[in-house]
This record gives C-alpha cells, sequence and structure tokens, in this order.
C-alpha cells in the first residue's frame, strides 16, 4: 500500500465533484472550513458543472481527479460530496498516474467505492471521512473537525481496518 505524505500547514488540497452536483453557497462554506485548518483549496475545473443529476459529464469528471492526482503543486484531494455517478467515472481513471502520485484522497457516503477502488486498482491508502460541501459546508461538526484535522496532519492515528 502506498501511504500519501502528510499534509501540512499551507498545502494545495484539490476539491473534487466525481459524482452529484454541488450547491455553491454550501461548497464556500465547506472551503472556509478547510482554509480555517490551513490548507489552501484548489476547485477542480469542473466542479460546478452539471450534467442533469451529476456535477457534469462522466468525461469531466474523470479529467478532474486525473488532472488532480497528476499535478505535483496539489498533495491531498477532497470530494465535494457524495451522491450517484462515481461508479461512471472509474473506468476513465488513469491508475499509472494515481499510484505513482499518491495522495490524501477523502469521501464517504457514495464516494467509498471510489475509495475502494483506490485500494484495490492503485495499492493507496484511502481516508473515510467528511466531504466538503456535503458534511463541512452543511453541519458545525466540531469533534469531527479536530479529528479530521489531527489525523490528516499526523497528529493522531485513525482505525486501521
Amino acid at each position: 500500500m502506498k501511504r500519501p505524505k502528510r499534509l501540512k500547514q499551507g498545502d494545495r488540497i484539490g476539491v473534487a465533484a466525481p459524482a452529484g452536483p454541488i450547491d455553491p453557497k454550501v461548497l464556500k462554506k465547506g472551503i472556509r472550513v478547510l482554509e480555517s485548518m490551513g490548507l489552501c483549496p484548489v476547485l477542480a475545473e469542473h466542479v460546478f458543472k452539471k450534467d442533469r443529476y451529476l456535477a457534469g459529464t462522466d468525461t469531466q469528471r474523470a479529467e478532474d481527479l486525473n488532472g488532480l492526482f497528476g499535478d505535483p503543486e496539489i498533495k491531498g484531494i477532497f470530494c465535494a460530496r457524495g451522491g450517484y455517478g462515481v461508479n461512471r467515472v472509474l473506468p476513465r481513471l488513469d491508475s499509472s498516474t494515481i499510484r505513482k502520485n499518491p495522495k490524501v484522497f477523502v469521501g464517504s457516503s457514495d464516494i467509498t467505492l471510489l475509495l475502494l477502488f483506490l485500494i484495490q486498482q492503485c495499492s493507496l491508502v484511502t481516508f473515510h471521512g467528511p466531504m466538503v460541501a456535503g458534511n463541512f459546508g452543511r453541519y458545525s461538526m466540531p469533534k469531527s473537525k479536530r479529528q479530521f484535522n489531527e489525523i490528516l496532519f499526523g497528529n493522531k492515528s485513525g482505525k486501521r481496518l
């Protein structure tokens, strides 16, 4: 298994929407939470796209993930939210690029399928955790924010399965 490097204050973090569409107001709130942790969120190119009930076309969503994994300036990738559609992105992901560029990757809900792909096909350690718009943008979650910060910055270890 490839372990990504710990995050540090000032790291650039990609925010992608590999499944459902994003409410911009809710995403802004979640972005502020990441900024309060000392991270520098960078929105994926197609994060605000909408294709019926998805956050852009399958190709656009896959391009965003492939691009973020391939960008050496991006140290982690956080999913904006879950929702149906992530399964349609998997065949378009570049496992070779992902394996060569292990990064902190966080998501939950329907994103779990993507987490499993990253573990099984790319040997990448992933993090099942709160999403930028799906969680941090909607709820205060003080305990989760503290634990999330401690684990991702290497100040505490999470549960290993």
